[in-house]
């Protein structure tokens, strides 16, 4: 809802892969000007006690989870991915209500065939997920400084425009009140000395108005300034070479748009594998290199 490098404002929904809603609320945080004091070289996360409440929440409501009802979930979200490559065989394996959430209609027999060469298929997706995942942690090792860099720069510039915000109000609500006050004093002076002291204070009051906006407009822009930043921290992961046992794919743009390829492509393995003539116990999944 707000990430500034002044504060941190989050609204988060967890829902397990039957589409049962667990948790949702909105935290907050605030953190102060000693946050990214250099000298206390704290190189931990400004928001890391938020980031732990939000991991402790949802761990609670693991721990409430009975053995069974894990061991279904975990039976659904291997329907569901059999389901993805194969929906006229586990078409009907799930149910889904209204609200969109699954329960199991029934389990295929442990020596499905067809199950089986789904399971190496969701081997070689698993290897990928971690593939990636080592890239993110790369990444966020290398990321960390700069970003609490940028963090800071934003910071100072949050704060600096609140407070030109409140010097801006300041003078804007003194300078009408001197233009105010000016023509008022001008419609009921009496001799030539007060009506020239109303309008130089109504002058003031302009001057104290035209100080005003300035300010305000400084104020915008350094607001403007914490928007570019964060712009500029936008970045398209590097292109993904994947060895498989007969092919490399390499993958490119954002992690979204590298994952949507990696799929596809395991659903022509799939498609592939099926008309081959040996039998998915004969197979084996293919590493990533």
């Amino acid at each position: 809802m707000q990430s500034d490098g002044e504060t941190l404002d989050i609204d988060f929904r967890v829902y397990d892969i039957s589409g049962r809603q667990w948790l949702q609320e909105r935290h907050k945080q605030l953190v102060g000007k000693y946050t990214y004091d250099r000298r206390l070289k704290n190189l931990s996360d400004p928001f890391q006690n938020l980031f732990t409440l939000v991991a402790n929440r949802i761990l609670e409501v693991r721990e409430q989870m009975r053995h069974d009802q894990a061991t279904q979930l975990r039976q659904i979200s291997e329907l569901r991915f059999a389901r993805e490559f194969s929906p006229e065989a586990f078409g009907d394996y799930l149910d889904e209500d209204r609200r969109g959430i699954l329960t199991i209609n029934r389990l295929p027999a442990e020596d499905d065939s067809i199950l089986e060469r789904i399971d190496l298929i969701r081997e070689r997706d698993d290897l990928y997920v971690d593939t990636m995942q080592d890239y993110y942690d790369a990444f966020s090792r290398e990321m960390h400084l700069p970003y609490q860099d940028f963090r800071r720069a934003s910071y100072d510039s949050v704060v600096k425009s609140r407070q030109l915000r409140k010097r801006g109000n300041r003078q804007i609500i003194a300078g009408i009140a001197g233009i105010i006050g000016g023509i008022y004093g001008r419609l009921n002076s009496g001799n030539w000395m007060a009506f020239d002291g109303s309008t130089a204070a109504a002058a003031v009051g302009g001057y104290a108005l035209k100080q005003g906006l300035q300010t305000k407009q400084r104020a915008a822009e350094q607001t403007e300034r914490v928007a570019e930043m964060g712009a500029s921290l936008e970045a398209v992961i590097a292109p993904q070479v994947i060895a498989l046992e007969d092919r490399s794919v390499t993958l490119s743009g954002t992690v979204e748009a590298q994952y949507e390829q990696w799929r596809e492509m395991l659903h022509l393995i799939y498609e592939q594998e099926r008309r081959l003539p040996q039998t998915a116990a004969e197979q084996k999944p293919a590493g990533l290199n």
